[in-house]
């Protein structure tokens, strides 16, 4: 059976006739093996992140972190350095941010193997002459040591010794030694052997035992010998099902004692048991219950005030008419179960949290890009890596509010899917719906609604009944909004709605009874339009036309394609050549009211 993890994604519809309350997944990916990783790059080697710095492209269309490696072994390629810069996307840089649902997160003083190609990446003045390179499989480009344990994960795959089962699966591949720069030192298991120094202390007990991440809600983790001073606090990961941890930033940190902790759960943290490292690494505890994380929202990490700290996000009236506006690229809009489909997911977002998407006119960009269009679009060749399915790009603006604070707020949104393609070689076979997937298939309403909820600005969590769980099992859907997913955007949303920082607008509720219009043909009886059928003109005829001002033409994505001003004649004649074919619902707006006719154009 293969397994999906989900990436992140939002978008926007103003109009539709239905609105059903479906939602599903973030960034979804397709596993891709051990032997394809090591194919397909150019260089695979075993090290420590030692430090990181985030950057503008030369085109400053994207921000990029550059990650310093320090090398221990050398398994595939050739290298004459003993570290390596690693440029994964997103990142933040003074009042910019941008996030990439899925991509490569590394953290300082991660340790394990890095799958590795030529960089790509025009850095400008960045980086050069350093031994620089991406990663090769995108968010699968990294297994994680955890060497307390002795045990390396990555998203899909778990290897319970590094030394052996991990090593000896890269040289039945490779049939190559590796060569080692630097001893890794790796420590007992835990469980079969105390570490050294672990003799005393312990975590009693953790409250809440239900929380959300993201949200500043703070945990307390009782117990005994923590120490006086500070160490770290780890949480499961989300993205990859908690099968390695995240390190919460010092900021998240609000008091240390002996034998009590106060922590801001990170947007990061997932479903599991949460570990207390010890200043200098000295004693390691793990907690035995679990701790459940109900919601994620995604955060903002600078550290434009001084230590890096975590900020909430929220959206605004970008649109000047209450949110943002999406448009879809042309060969997107011409695949009509797919942009039929993204529109009901949306839908769900819309009916539900009042979130203000529209999608707006035809375009024909065709590219990420901070450029000022919120892209739905496909990829094009193997532009996304492999394994991708879906990825949404969120990229930020913030300000300093009473030289206190920040604020962060979503200046723009991308969304980019695989191609279709049955064979699923070079593409994804995908279920556009509203049937159900079978073997084999990729339900493409669940990545998007798993994607929006990205756009949104929701992080994944481990729970299997949850659409925004990191990963989807090929042939399943996960379509509809639960009370988590609801409660952690209409948060979002909340704060969008009441936003007043940056000289920005708030965002409008979206009202989602605009999505099915009236088309009720007796709210003005001596009004006629005909013929309802036609190809090239139509006409409106009545007793008495003075009262009419205009005519919309609205197609079913609830965009104005025409719009006509009336003159005082009974008898109107309307060239719609321009029109596509299709069904669209005429508004004539009268004085007294709107009356709704229906016109099919051939």
């Amino acid at each position: 059976m293969k397994y999906f993890t989900f990436k992140g994604f939002n978008i926007i519809l103003i109009f539709a006739l239905i609105c059903s309350s479906f939602i599903q997944a973030q960034s979804l990916l397709r596993e891709v093996s051990l032997s394809k990783k090591i194919s397909t790059s150019n260089l695979l080697v075993e090290g420590k992140v030692i430090s990181k710095q985030s950057f503008w492209d030369a085109e400053k269309e994207h921000i990029y972190t550059s990650h310093k490696i320090e090398v221990y072994k050398i398994f595939k390629g050739n290298l004459n350095a003993s570290t390596i810069e690693i440029l994964t996307k997103g990142g933040t840089v003074g009042l910019h941010a941008e996030k990439v649902h899925p991509s490569l997160q590394l953290q300082n003083k991660n340790v394990g193997l890095f799958f590795l190609k030529n960089n790509s990446v025009d850095t400008g003045q960045f980086a050069k002459g350093n031994a620089t390179f991406i990663p090769s499989i995108g968010a699968q480009s990294f297994y994680s040591y955890d060497l307390l344990a002795g045990t390396a994960s990555g998203i899909f795959q778990k290897y319970d010794n590094i030394e052996t089962t991990l090593y000896n699966d890269i040289y039945t591949i490779t049939k190559t030694k590796y060569k080692e720069l630097k001893k890794l030192e790796i420590k007992k298991k835990l469980g079969s052997a105390k570490v050294k120094n672990q003799i005393s202390g312990a975590i009693t007990s953790i409250s809440p035992t239900s929380i959300s991440a993201g949200t500043k809600s703070v945990l307390t983790i009782n117990g005994s010998d923590f120490g006086a001073d500070i160490g770290s606090v780890e949480f499961r990961l989300a993205d990859n099902g908690g099968d390695t941890f995240y390190t919460v930033l010092e900021s998240q940190i609000i008091s240390w004692a002996d034998n009590k902790i106060e922590v801001q759960v990170p947007g990061e943290a997932g479903t599991g048991n949460i570990r207390v490292l010890t200043a200098g690494g000295g004693n390691t505890f793990t907690s035995s219950s679990q701790l459940t994380i109900d919601y994620a929202e995604t955060n903002v990490n600078a550290d434009v005030l001084g230590p890096n700290t975590a900020y909430q996000t929220q959206h605004i009236n970008k649109n000047g008419n209450g949110g943002y506006i999406w448009q879809m690229h042309t060969e997107f809009n011409a695949n009509n179960a797919a942009s039929e489909t993204f529109i009901r997911a949306m839908n769900s977002w819309r009916c539900t949290t009042n979130v203000y998407w529209e999608i707006g006119e035809v375009t024909d960009v065709d590219a990420e890009a901070l450029d000022g269009t919120n892209i739905i679009r496909f990829d094009n060749g193997a532009e996304l890596p492999e394994g991708t399915l879906g990825r949404c790009t969120s990229y930020y603006s913030g300000c300093l509010e009473n030289s206190v604070d920040l604020a962060w707020y979503v200046d723009e949104l991308d969304i980019v899917f695989d191609e279709y393609n049955a064979s699923n070689t070079n593409g994804t076979n995908w279920q556009y719906g509203p049937a159900t997937p079978i073997a084999g298939q990729s339900d493409f309403e669940s990545v998007a609604v798993h994607e929006l909820g990205h756009g949104h600005q929701l992080g994944h969590v481990i729970n299997n009944n949850d659409f925004m769980h990191y990963r989807l099992t090929e042939g399943d859907s996960k379509r509809i909004l639960n009370d988590n997913n609801s409660t952690a955007a209409n948060d979002v949303q909340s704060r969008s709605v009441n936003f007043t920082n940056c000289g920005q607008n708030s965002m409008s509720a979206f009202d989602c009874s605009k999505i099915a219009l009236s088309v009720d043909d007796n709210l003005l009886e001596n009004i006629l339009l005909f013929p309802t059928y036609a190809t090239d003109e139509i006409f409106i005829q009545g007793s008495n036309l003075l009262s009419l001002r205009e005519v919309n033409f609205v197609d079913i994505r609830g965009r104005v394609a025409k719009k006509v001003e009336l003159n005082n004649s009974s008898l109107q004649k309307i060239n719609i050549q321009e029109l596509s074919s299709g069904l669209y619902f005429v508004q004539v707006r009268t004085e007294k009211g709107v009356l709704n006719k229906k016109l099919l154009v051939e």
